[in-house]
């Protein structure tokens, strides 16, 4: 009886790995709108100059800029508790990241006020349905045991998407002693390249979720349904 159990325990959970593969992916949207949440305050002096943002009005367009993502994500957020109600997770994710690459592509349009604003708006949009969708998700997966690592990931990847957000900002500052004509250049192309770059971590999602079967992920969950019963 007692070598049943312990059998029965150790295959119980035999794919830990896997659903450690799987948390991670989900949780790659954390770093993503962690980033996004950083990105602004770190490049804010470059866009006034790009866009042409007059000094009077500076204070007022970072205002509205910054207050579009948090707008995004509200209605995100609450969007996001029918969502599952119409698509299962996996594809409820490919979904959001698709939002997230249009939002970036249109953050690469500096040169246009109002297409910037625009893919803030989706990005917040995105911000909310990942920080809604995504702990819901990885607290349904996580199993007992996995707890402390499965429930603290969410959290560290999202906070590791600020930073890199602001490590990113110091590449600002390194061209501030070139000629005017110089500088602009170089941030106009550091600027392409720092709103362009996190849409390498949408697209890594939807290519990783494709890999796990529809089988894999609903064997988990009625898996974790059993056991807590």
């Amino acid at each position: 009886m007692i070598a049943n159990k312990c059998q029965q325990h150790e295959t119980q959970y035999k794919d830990r790995s896997l659903i450690l593969k799987i948390i991670l992916t989900y949780c790659l949207g954390q770093f993503f709108w962690g980033f996004q949440l950083g990105v602004y305050t770190s490049s804010q002096e470059p866009i006034h100059k790009t866009l042409k943002i007059n000094e009077d009005i500076q204070a007022a367009f970072d205002g509205f800029i910054t207050s579009l993502l948090p707008i995004g994500g509200l209605i995100g957020s609450l969007m996001s508790m029918y969502i599952f109600k119409y698509f299962s997770r996996r594809y409820s994710m490919i979904l959001i990241d698709l939002l997230g690459i249009i939002g970036c592509f249109f953050n690469v349009f500096i040169y246009s006020t109002t297409l910037f604003s625009i893919g803030r708006f989706l990005l917040g949009l995105n911000a909310g349905f990942n920080s809604s969708l995504v702990c819901t998700i990885v607290k349904e997966i996580t199993p007992v045991e996995m707890l402390q690592q499965g429930g603290t990931l969410p959290i560290f990847i999202n906070n590791m998407g600020v930073f890199i957000a602001y490590l990113l900002g110091i590449g600002f500052a390194s061209s501030s002693n070139e000629p005017v004509a110089d500088q602009q250049q170089n941030n106009d192309v550091y600027l392409f390249f720092v709103y362009l770059f996190p849409v390498i971590f949408p697209i890594i999602r939807i290519l990783l979720l494709k890999q796990f079967t529809h089988f894999q992920i609903i064997q988990i969950f009625s898996q974790l349904t059993q056991n807590r019963q």
